[in-house]
């Protein structure tokens, strides 16, 4: 599946919507993901993760996170978040888990074992 077509699933996600037990979308686009020390300044979600910390996820950084995935035998884990974003996990290692869940409640990828996420091929 193209992003597009991913973009369009994760345009679905609900704000308020739990992502996993503790993880749930406080802000959905057009929510402004604003982060001098990521450079963000652009659409995306906002994720409340445990009792008190939250991070933002720019849109862009999901596209990049699919992609990257498509690339890893439609693998996304924590091999390609580190790839793209190695300062965002060493920041918040939880963002890899938070995206996987995005992609997962998205309809386009399936939790297949621990650390790893399996896009689905047609939907």
């Amino acid at each position: 599946m193209e992003w597009i077509e991913a973009y369009k699933k994760i345009q679905k996600l609900k704000k308020d919507q739990l992502i996993s037990s503790s993880r749930k979308i406080l802000q959905i686009p057009p929510y402004l993901c604003n982060s001098k020390r990521y450079n963000y300044n652009e659409t995306g979600f906002e994720i409340k993760i445990g009792q008190i910390s939250k991070i933002k996820i720019p849109i862009s950084v999901l596209q990049s996170c699919y992609e990257g995935a498509l690339t890893n035998e439609g693998l996304y884990n924590r091999k390609v978040f580190k790839k793209l974003y190695p300062l965002q996990l060493t920041n918040h290692a939880c963002h890899v888990h938070v995206i996987g869940q995005m992609f997962v409640n998205a309809g386009i990828a399936d939790f297949v074992e621990p650390y790893n996420y399996k896009l689905k091929d047609n939907i």
